[in-house]
Formats: structure tokens, sequence, C-alpha cells
């Protein structure tokens, strides 16, 4: 079935943008590492769930990271459906040496996800 148009966006209320938000997730959030990807998940007071991504510079070059942080944000957009409500999420990619594409990231950002979930009481 096809989405209706602009419902798969990676609008601006989706995203994590100041510092002190992904600090506040990083330190107050449940953490869970999987293969590919660090995962931090916290409750927010808003009603969408919202992504950071970080890719420092131990991932590789600035072409690697930025493929890296598309791939993870393109995950997030595609299943957004998938993730609780009104959640926070930071991903940090994690360096590799062979980098995988998308179904990877995807597999590894929904199995973390959906693992912090079932232990708290985040709704889906």
């Amino acid at each position: 079935m096809i989405e209706p148009r602009g419902r798969l966006r990676f609008r601006r209320r989706h995203r994590l943008l100041k510092t002190p938000e992904f600090k506040q997730v990083r330190h107050y959030g449940t953490r869970v590492a999987t293969r590919l990807l660090i995962l931090y998940l916290r409750e927010n007071d808003g009603v969408n769930a919202r992504l950071g991504v970080v890719a420092s510079k131990k991932v590789g070059n600035a072409v690697r990271r930025n493929r890296c942080k598309r791939l993870v944000r393109e995950v997030f957009r595609i299943n957004r459906h998938l993730f609780p409500e009104a959640t926070d999420i930071v991903a940090i990619v994690k360096r590799k040496r062979v980098y995988p594409g998308y179904q990877a990231y995807e597999s590894d950002f929904i199995s973390g996800v959906n693992s912090v979930s079932a232990n708290t009481q985040m709704d889906r």
C-alpha cells in the first residue's frame, strides 16, 4: 500500500536537535547495544518518537559517517509506526571494518528498540 504523501517524512518534530536533548537521553535513558549500534531510549513529554544519530570520526571519513547516519534515519523514517510513541532515541553508530547496508541496520535497530520496549513500560 502506498502511504499518503508526506506521511513518511523525517520532519523536525521527529528529530533530536540540541546537545542537551542528546545528553539527557544518554544520561537518563535505557541503553542497549546491538551488533552495529548503541541505542539509548527515554520517554519524552511530547507525542512523537524522536531520533538523534551520532557517528564519531572513529567510524570513518565524512562520507562513511554520513552514509551510516542516513541509513539509520531511513530505518527510523520507514518503520516509525513500530516504535513507541513519545520516545526519544539516540543511536550511536559503532565502528566496523565492513559497513553493512540498509537491511542490517534495520534488523539491528528494530530488535534493539523492541528489546528495550519489552523490558520497560514503554507503550507501543
